[in-house]
């Protein structure tokens, strides 16, 4: 027998597996072009959630390995990839504590059901699992704000993390799930997403604890250079009217997500694609908000890999065969101020030229950083 549950929008029909009540494909938004996220719309009876959503629009040819590893799982993808999946050990009433997942893909690939991140062992483990689908790339975070401020939104993919974290408040009890013991959790883009929301006002409330891997919330674009990236993304696609960017094929988004990644670079520590400061979502930088006692009370667990860097520098041929000064002068272009003494602290964390065709690599770090 199917487990089922009731919604708002309708009833679903899981299934048992090891176990394990699990749901996938859950509504709960509809996506319209950089606007902000709808509830999902209504079902009568009772509809099957046995099969992951669609996936976000997303191509990563200038990360082939870690496309592989964490792109897309279905083959299906659409602009209607709001959905998420959930694990349960059960749905008797109890109030366990959720775990939701954010998926990390430096903003422009992923899924919440890529097969890394399938919740059936921490399930086991006694807690309800979320993952879920954002918007992705510049569906997701490409901000027409200040140019077309009564068509369109900016941070349409945080946006989509608020209305998943708000379903997850309304429903998650009729889950097993405890709706006053929720933490998100994410790696890489996920990480700073987590951090993101920390900082953001409309995400307060939603979550009791956060854990931040590999991602920190100062990992946003000031207006400033997400205008410089709009209008790099509008001279790739030639779209110069809100009608031509809605009427543009997804494929055509994406090539010219992808011109931009190529123009504005992708590995200098500023990700083309991520949340922006636009004045009303994010009023102020994230950080700056934390600092502000924002977040306070939220409990925060962070942490690093030490090779994550690896994927992108592996799709930066330049960056395998740096010397030192090369190194350095990397290293002050990411830090905060183009800063030469910051660079200096942080070279000796990294090898120059370990070995022939090899990126530098974490070795060790210096205590002076």
């Amino acid at each position: 027998m199917h487990p089922v549950v009731a919604t708002r929008a309708g009833r679903l029909a899981g299934r048992l597996e090891q176990g394990v009540r699990v749901f996938r494909g859950v509504p709960y938004a509809r996506a319209s072009r950089w606007e902000s996220p709808l509830p999902p719309e209504a079902w009568s009876g009772v509809r099957e959630a046995v099969r992951f959503g669609a996936s976000a629009p997303q191509q990563a040819p200038h990360l082939p390995l870690a496309g592989r590893l964490i792109g897309a799982r279905t083959r299906e993808q659409s602009e209607a990839c709001l959905s998420l999946n959930v694990w349960t050990p059960g749905l008797d009433g109890r109030r366990r504590p959720v775990l939701v997942w954010i998926h990390g893909g430096a903003f422009v690939m992923g899924s919440g059901s890529t097969a890394l991140y399938d919740g059936m062992r921490l399930a086991h483990h006694g807690v309800v699992v979320v993952t879920l689908n954002y918007r992705l790339g510049a569906l997701g975070f490409l901000d027409l704000s200040a140019r077309w401020p009564e068509r369109f939104v900016a941070n349409a993919g945080l946006r989509d993390q608020i209305a998943a974290l708000a379903w997850v408040r309304e429903h998650i009890e009729a889950f097993g799930g405890d709706p006053e013991n929720v933490t998100i959790f994410g790696e890489s883009a996920g990480g700073m997403s987590v951090a993101t929301l920390l900082g953001t006002p409309a995400a307060q409330g939603l979550f009791r604890r956060a854990i931040a891997q590999s991602g920190a919330a100062d990992h946003v674009s000031s207006q400033e250079r997400a205008a410089e990236i709009a209008d790099c993304f509008l001279d790739a696609l030639d779209a110069r009217t809100p009608d031509a960017l809605l009427a543009a094929p997804v494929a055509a988004l994406l090539d010219a997500q992808l011109r931009t990644v190529e123009r504005v670079g992708l590995f200098d520590g500023r990700l083309p694609w991520q949340p922006s400061v636009d004045g009303e979502l994010l009023p102020l930088p994230p950080r700056e908000q934390i600092a502000k006692g924002l977040a306070r009370g939220v409990p925060l667990l962070v942490g690093t890999n030490r090779d994550e860097w690896k994927l992108f520098l592996l799709g930066d041929r330049r960056a395998r065969r740096l010397d030192e000064g090369a190194l350095r002068r990397r290293l002050a272009r990411a830090l905060p101020g183009n800063d030469p003494r910051g660079a200096a602290l942080a070279a000796p964390a990294y090898e120059a030229n370990p070995r022939e065709g090899a990126p530098p690599s974490a070795a060790r770090f210096s205590e002076s950083s």
